[in-house]
């Protein structure tokens, strides 16, 4: 499991909100009143709207959302975004492996995740640059093809290992038990954020039964990635009115060599995170609803696909 230290994240996070708490009318399920339900109806925006605050003027938002202008992804965020369904792609293959093929060993499971994978990660990165309308040179698709594959690798032999660490600790284990236990969390678990102002279609990266929220980066560690741990909490109080009080992001990175690292970073979802969550939210619908043009940031993000369209309009 990847999340080694969520029983003592967990721990320490209830202590927290023993000791603070959590204002009432911060709860997801306090979406019919403010400062949870939306100033307006009728604006669905998604977290990663109000999350990935790149931009810090926000005219990403009016660009997209008013002008209608649909950017053209970078290659760094198609990159990031093959990773993330290598993420996704791990979790689903050993579950199964495991629920079509009855296995319940390690080093089967291990085997039989690898027949192929070569050509699924090639066909992976195609449809994904395909879709795009991007395209990767030789010496670019070899580098993203060697990182994904080290990175299914990785996540493989935790699985694996995983697995049997359950299943020597149990006897007669059902596999539904096995796979609970040894890999509970679900990727990209699908929940409605409606009642919040945001997509009735929202896919959270990470769900883990002990209802904390996860999501994966591939760049560097900003402030405001916390943003969408806390946006999807609330939205998990709205539907399924349980509390959530604990978020985690896995920040992934390469070596020179391209091995893959990764490291988690656990935060209580406190009402700081939350009104800061909800104040963005209000200040994106605003924009949206007068159509107002907030203007350019003092500095762009180099990466940003508006980024020529920016300058473009500047000149």
């Amino acid at each position: 499991m990847l999340l080694l230290d969520t029983k003592y994240a967990l721990k320490l996070c209830r202590k927290q909100n023993e000791r603070v708490g959590i204002s009432e009318e911060l709860r997801g399920w306090s979406w019919d009143q403010p400062p949870v339900e939306p100033p307006i109806r009728g604006i669905e925006l998604g977290v990663s709207d109000i999350a990935s605050r790149y931009c810090a003027s926000m005219r990403d938002i009016y660009l997209r959302y008013v002008l209608g202008v649909k950017a053209k992804p970078t290659l760094r965020m198609l990159e990031g975004k093959v990773y993330h369904e290598i993420l996704r792609f791990a979790v689903e293959k050993v579950k199964k492996i495991v629920y079509t093929h009855n296995i319940i060993e390690g080093f089967p499971i291990l085997k039989k995740a690898s027949e192929n994978i070569d050509e699924e990660i090639e066909k992976l990165i195609a449809e994904i640059f395909n879709a795009n309308d991007v395209e990767l040179n030789n010496s670019e698709f070899s580098r993203i093809f060697e990182k994904s594959l080290k990175l299914w690798r990785f996540l493989i032999l935790k699985y694996a290992a995983s697995v049997d660490n359950v299943r020597s600790k149990y006897e007669n284990l059902s596999f539904d038990s096995l796979i609970s236990q040894a890999i509970p969390q679900v990727a990209e678990y699908k929940i409605d954020g409606s009642r919040l102002g945001l997509s009735r279609n929202l896919s959270i990266d990470v769900f883990l039964p002990t209802y904390m929220v996860v999501d994966y980066k591939t760049g560097s560690r900003k402030h405001f990635h916390k943003l969408a741990t806390t946006g999807y909490a609330l939205v998990l109080e709205a539907e399924l009115e349980v509390e959530v009080n604990v978020g985690a992001i896995i920040y992934i990175w390469f070596n020179g060599d391209n091995l893959p690292f990764l490291r988690t970073e656990y935060y209580y979802i406190g009402d700081e995170h939350r009104r800061e969550f909800l104040e963005t939210r209000d200040a994106l619908i605003e924009i949206i609803e007068h159509s107002r043009d907030p203007g350019m940031p003092v500095r762009c993000y180099p990466y940003c696909p508006y980024r020529k369209i920016c300058w473009r309009d500047k000149s």
